[in-house]
């Protein structure tokens, strides 16, 4: 691991450094300290020999201290010095013994400072270092049966045993698993909350994930980070949602996500989206009008994409269910067959997604559902207790931490892979529906450039533009300026063919795709229900140029005409999640 990537972290109450010499009292101080070294192992110096704990001088310490800043120097390993803000002193000692495709996390501190959440503080930020560092790496550690607080500080961290070694140590791994993380109570869980702890560890997990968008490899502009750290507020507004309010899978409901104030994952604003988390060893009811509907997808996922969840293992769209008159569709999604629309359900399956196209903002329905366990109908949701609250703050701050790091590097790897201004041929994405087709361009354009788009329109029930952020994978302000056409709203030429147009400022044509000032974004297409996959082209040119490169018979739109276009947009969409 490159030293670029290895930086100071802070916590509300801590400041952690990577070792250097002048920390050398600080590392006698404590690994000269019996209580300290009980625990530990054996150490080695850079040579591979054993140095004696308890240290007995500073020449036995300032060997650990030597090894530590070599393992960094050679990106073998990290640790950071623990410094104390309030007494700018070494308390302890956090880090990784390697990170290769597995990360052992290490820590110590001082028994002067046990029993304050220091551990925990630490911990958590560098466990979200590595998992924005390392995503895929698997984080791991080993504790003696016989030291009980550092059990506890594990579990709370996420971490399951899974082995016990030969000699007594016992191995845990934080797992990423959602029917594991959280979900089954913990001794200590009522503890956690009473004593603060929860909430303490659920505010240093967000602290370091806030961190994490100032480091190096996320957007540095002004525009972009304020846009980062109102994306992170979104991100805790969904979470704590789907998790606190919505996180009993005994007593579901559904939550609408993905609308012009609640962005994240490139969501498409022609959608109402709404989603409801399940237990699979339970049965349950779905229902809803769906009048005026144009279309709906609905479907039983392990869990989301940047969580690494990518199965789907139940998914009908609305033409494939049978809905009575009055347009009352129901949905049974059991173990066993079912009477009427069924979608089994799965032992992975533990999060149900409705997708409802609404490619004519203005007359396209998007109802609510609703959703009930069967054989509790009528039953109130138990009142909430410490121990749920605890393990959906915990379950809050996973997908906090893995949402705020995954996205970036996400269009970061997509970005290096792509030739910029050239469009990729439509396919499906991984952990998505099976019948939408994704096509995607990452542009680079000057403020005076533009590109010109053509293509012929899909035979597709639904179709539709739109562009997304780097780092945030947000959909632009689509509710206030037009980032996305929908094919409803694309106009086509006498001959058949669209012709969209993407620029920073706005050319005075009909399919103009407002950049909203970006030099760089991704623009996405979708075909969807579609019998064919056409493929677009594409044409950089000077943005005074485009008006002269369209047809005769393509709409010019002025000042006046867009402002009342963009009126009636605002409308629209605000009427669809108001």
């Amino acid at each position: 691991m490159p030293d670029s990537e290895f930086f100071e972290l802070t916590t509300n109450r801590l400041r952690l450094e990577p070792f250097a010499d002048h920390h050398s009292k600080g590392v006698f101080a404590l690994w000269s300290n019996a209580e300290v070294c009980r625990y530990s192992g054996e150490a080695h110096d850079w040579a591979g020999r054993p140095i004696a704990l308890p240290a007995r001088s500073s020449l036995d310490s300032d060997k650990i201290l030597d090894f530590f800043m070599r393992r960094a120097a050679e990106g073998s390993g990290v640790r950071w010095a623990v410094i104390s803000k309030q007494t700018d002193r070494l308390i302890g000692a956090v880090g990784f013994n390697a990170i290769t495709p597995t990360a052992e996390l290490a820590y110590h501190f001082h028994p002067d400072h046990w029993g304050s959440g220091y551990a925990t503080e630490a911990c958590s930020v560098v466990v979200a270092w590595c998992r924005s560092k390392r995503p895929d790496a698997a984080i791991e550690a080993f504790v003696e049966a016989e030291n009980p607080a550092s059990i506890r500080l594990i579990r709370r961290l996420g971490f399951e045993k899974t082995t016990t070694l030969r000699d007594g140590a016992q191995r845990y791994v934080k797992t990423e698993r959602h029917e594991i993380m959280s979900q089954n109570p913990n001794e200590d869980d009522e503890e956690r909350l009473l004593s603060g702890e929860a909430w303490r560890d659920f505010c240093d997990r967000l602290k370091a994930t806030g961190e994490a968008i100032l480091q190096d490899g996320f957007p540095t502009a002004p525009g972009d980070r304020a846009e980062g750290f109102r994306w992170l507020t979104r991100l805790v507004s969904h979470a704590t949602q789907l998790e606190v309010e919505a996180g009993d899978r005994q007593f579901p409901c559904f939550i609408r996500y993905e609308t012009p104030h609640n962005q994240w994952g490139g969501p498409n604003p022609d959608n109402t989206y709404f989603r409801a988390n399940l237990n699979p060893s339970c049965d349950y009811r779905v229902w809803g009008n769906v009048k005026d509907v144009r279309q709906a997808i609905f479907s039983l996922n392990e869990g989301e994409m940047q969580l690494g969840e990518y199965g789907v293992f139940s998914e009908r769209s609305l033409d494939q269910f049978e809905v009575d008159e009055q347009g009352m569709l129901e949905i049974w999604i059991t173990r066993e067959e079912h009477s009427g629309n069924w979608m089994p359900s799965d032992p992975k399956g533990r999060l149900l997604t409705i997708r409802i196209f609404q490619s004519d903002w203005v007359n396209d329905a998007a109802h609510p559902f609703h959703i009930e366990r069967i054989g509790a109908e009528g039953i109130a949701r138990p009142p909430l207790t410490a121990e749920y609250m605890t393990r959906a703050l915990d379950r809050s701050a996973r997908w906090i931490e893995k949402t705020g790091a995954f996205w970036n590097q996400y269009t970061n790897a997509g970005w290096n892979r792509a030739t910029p201004n050239q469009i990729a041929p439509a396919k499906p994405a991984p952990g998505g529906a099976d019948n939408i087709l994704y096509g995607s361009c990452f542009f680079e354009l000057r403020e005076d450039q533009a590109m010109v788009i053509e293509c012929d329109p899909p035979d597709a029930e639904y179709w539709g533009w739109t562009i997304h952020t780097m780092a945030w994978l947000e959909s632009g302000d689509f509710a206030d300026r037009q980032t996305s056409l929908s094919g409803h709203q694309v106009h086509l030429d006498s001959d058949g063919v669209m012709r969209i147009v993407l620029s920073q400022r706005d050319p005075g044509v009909a399919n103009w795709i407002d950049l909203t000032g970006r030099e760089r974004g991704l623009l996405v297409y979708r075909w969807v229900w579609s019998k064919d996959n056409p493929m677009p082209t594409s044409t950089i040119m000077a943005l005074d140029q485009v008006r002269a490169a369209m047809p005769a018979d393509h709409p010019i739109i002025d000042d006046g005409a867009r402002r009342k276009s963009l009126s009636r947009r605002r409308e629209a969409a605000w009427n669809r999640y108001l």
